[in-house]
């Protein structure tokens, strides 16, 4: 499966030694990963007639230490705020990418294995349906996994994106 990658720490870190230069790169591929993004929700806002609240990224883990690393596990990361650091933070190593199925994957790097989470947007009534119910579910992810299904891309977000790294 090809994938346009937005952001990839590793390619990143090989690519850029120094760590001045690395950290002003990952700031302009993150940046321009939540220009996308952006842009994005503000076409399904206007298609939809909605409001996006939040995101969330859900999936499954992958891990070479089996069911010690919680391989095959539901794995999922949520915010209130549209941003992507939010949903990276705590790992050593992250990508964001675009599938050929047309979806938003972010992929957390640890030292027992991967996340891989597609990218779900949640909208004011969701999130406010989240909170009304709030202690049916662990957290804001497991809401939008067992509620929504991953957000498919459409507009001119697919048709002038270009792979940045």
């Amino acid at each position: 499966m090809n994938q346009n990658k937005l952001v990839d720490t590793t390619e990143l870190a090989i690519q850029y030694e120094d760590e001045l230069i690395y950290e002003d790169m990952l700031d302009i591929q993150v940046q321009n990963s939540n220009s996308i993004l952006s842009t994005f929700i503000y076409e399904y806002e206007n298609r939809y007639n909605t409001k996006i609240k939040a995101i969330a990224a859900v999936g499954e883990r992958y891990s070479h230490y089996g069911s010690i690393g919680g391989n095959g596990e539901l794995v999922g990361v949520a915010s209130e705020e549209i941003d992507f650091l939010e949903l990276v933070s705590n790992c050593d190593e992250f990508e964001i990418l675009i599938t050929d199925d047309k979806y938003i994957r972010v992929v957390k790097h640890d030292h027992d294995g991967i996340n891989a989470m597609d990218l779900v947007l949640l909208t004011e009534n969701e999130v406010k349906m989240y909170y009304e119910n709030e202690y049916d579910y662990f957290n804001l992810a497991e809401f939008a996994f067992i509620n929504k299904k991953h957000t498919k891309l459409f507009g001119s977000v697919l048709s002038s994106n270009e792979c940045v790294a």
